[in-house]
């Protein structure tokens, strides 16, 4: 490596947010030293990143009470609608994430959380599948109504 060079290795979904949102990786990451930053970006791994914060998060919405509300097969973004357990219309739901990817496509977003999660799905997968699902006493999926939030970023 040459004196004055450095390289950013973006591998995590918080140093994601941080590059797509505009800040000064540089500022933030770099010695003091440092002329010419280079920045990798390892999408894998920011991907694996990500869906551990999402699933988190919309478990703690529905308060634990499904194993798992977000997951990936292939480069596809799948969620369970939240009001598949709460007390909200599915449309509504759905019609928020419409709105914020049509938003992240239009670089619109100014809030730093929707510009991470939005431009995150736009950016990194292919498409996005919200399950509609309804669930019997037991806890199993006795209905899965899928619908297909298509993105044209990739």
């Amino acid at each position: 490596m040459l004196a004055g060079c450095s390289e950013i290795k973006v591998d995590s979904f918080q140093q994601w947010c941080e590059l797509i949102s505009g800040e000064d990786l540089k500022d933030k990451y770099a010695k003091f030293w440092v002329i010419k930053l280079s920045v990798s970006i390892d999408k894998e791994r920011i991907k694996d990143d990500f869906i551990l914060f999402l699933n988190k998060s919309l478990l703690k919405k529905v308060q634990y009470r499904v194993p798992q509300m977000a997951w990936i097969k292939d480069n596809e973004l799948h969620i369970v609608n939240l009001s598949s357990l709460l007390k909200i219309e599915p449309e509504i739901m759905i019609g928020k994430w419409q709105d914020g990817i049509k938003l992240a496509l239009q670089k619109k977003h100014t809030d730093f959380v929707d510009i991470c999660i939005y431009e995150t799905v736009t950016r990194l997968f292919d498409i996005l599948y919200i399950h509609t699902m309804k669930f019997d006493n037991k806890g199993r999926v006795i209905e899965d109504v899928v619908t297909p939030i298509q993105h044209s970023y990739n």
